[in-house]
């Protein structure tokens, strides 16, 4: 739809005022709707392990290939494995879990709400080559969540037979004057699992708060009690490049990328790294137990604070986004089909759209100002119509936009003077 846009504006003559504005919205998401990952998850599940949107409403002004414009944005970006898609789709409806199910769990996310101004140059190279250039300066950002958090074990961990060889070895062991326990080292040698958690965030999202509470017992949270867990206030920048080659009088090739530099800064975000090993920890565990049993003083908690690393704290953080990117082809036709009295420009129409977990590659045709597209890998259809003073676009799976996986939404208004 960009790319659509900067041809249009190509047309148009470098002298002329052209005030504008732009809202871009599109939305995907592989397990479930777009409605149901962004409520309750109550819908079927379908293999897939992303989901993302990316939303931006434009309005600014342009004169002599110069434009400078307000924008606001808001970007969500997930992925995550199929088996974290099953396990939250599980829990949020209520479904019983399979206790000796072993789930390999993993998220990432990058989300941000931002409001920024925006300066571009449009530059004719080349008769033929016309490129772009746009800087936008985010003054204010919020809602911060960047990071990833994973929980992964073997089969080993949830192995009835395990269980039932260290009561063998344990129970060997009863009445002996000289207990050893050193068999069973080899029964957990390759027992693997863990988690690993480093997030940055608006809001804690792992219970970090619970850590200002006093303890009564055991050791206090001096480390914990000075965070702060406001949300953070942030500020970046975003360069998007663009190009448009007429590489014939009848076909035009075009490339964009949105956010190919970018950065937001957040400055005293609360932040969470957590990292918990289960073999060293299992280890350490039958250690503590032989030291027990040959009469030494042990210290259970200790083996907590030895495997299980937390660290919370304010710290600026810094955030990169994504870079998304549309290779989009216009080849323009001779022939002027009949359709009821009506004989419109046929021009075929052909577009890869990437994001950072998946490509959409499109081909469509365009009647005049009317386009027509069907995307191969979200089997979705899209409509649009352009003009001289706006433009529409409608893309989706589904007309019952509750059950839609895909959804986009383009809307211009386009004055000159």
């Amino acid at each position: 739809m960009s790319c659509a846009a900067a041809a249009s504006a190509s047309e148009e003559s470098p002298h002329t005022w052209r005030v504008y504005s732009n809202l871009d919205v599109f939305g995907y998401s592989e397990p479930v709707s777009i409605k149901a990952f962004a409520d309750k998850f109550d819908d079927s599940l379908e293999s897939g392990d992303t989901a993302f949107t990316h939303n931006r409403f434009e309005i600014g002004a342009e004169y002599r290939g110069v434009s400078v414009a307000l924008v606001q944005r808001f970007d969500y970006v997930t992925e995550f494995t199929e088996d974290t898609a099953l396990f939250h789709h599980l829990s949020k409806n209520g479904v019983p879990i399979d206790p000796s199910r072993v789930f390999d769990l993993h998220l990432d996310v990058e989300r941000i709400n931002a409001t920024g101004l925006k300066v571009g140059y449009t530059w004719d190279a080349l008769p033929e080559v016309q490129l772009h250039g746009a800087f936008t300066w985010y003054v204010d950002a919020s809602r911060l969540q960047s990071g990833s958090a994973s929980v992964a074990a073997t089969e080993d961990l949830v192995d009835p037979q395990l269980l039932t060889d260290i009561q063998a070895v344990l129970d060997a062991q009863s009445g002996s004057s000289n207990p050893d326990l050193s068999a069973i080292y080899d029964l957990i040698r390759d027992v693997r699992g863990g988690f690993s958690i480093d997030y940055a965030y608006n809001s804690p999202r792992f219970s970090e708060d619970a850590y200002r509470q006093p303890v009564l017992t055991g050791p206090q949270n001096p480390v914990i009690t000075g965070v702060d867990f406001d949300a953070p206030e942030g500020f970046g920048y975003a360069v998007d490049v663009g190009v448009t080659w007429q590489a014939r009088d009848d076909l035009r090739l075009a490339l964009h990328l949105w956010d190919a530099f970018n950065e937001f800064e957040w400055d005293g975000a609360p932040q969470t790294t957590a990292t918990f090993d289960l073999n060293p920890f299992l280890n350490d565990f039958v250690s503590t137990a032989q030291d027990l049993l040959d009469g030494l003083n042990v210290f259970p908690n200790k083996i907590v604070d030895r495997n299980w690393v937390t660290n919370i704290r304010n710290q600026t953080f810094r955030q990169k986004l994504p870079a998304r990117a549309e290779l989009s082809a216009a080849w323009a036709q001779t022939w002027r089909p009949g359709i009821f009295g009506w004989k419109p420009g046929v021009t075929l129409l052909g577009s890869y759209y990437h994001t950072a977990s998946q490509g959409f590659p499109r081909l469509g045709i365009a009647l005049d100002s009317f386009r027509f597209e069907y995307d191969t890998a979200a089997g979705s259809v899209g409509f649009g119509w352009r003009g001289r003073y706006g433009h529409v676009s409608l893309v989706t799976d589904d007309f019952d936009f509750d059950k839609a996986r895909t959804f986009g939404l383009a809307v211009g208004l386009n004055l000159q003077f």
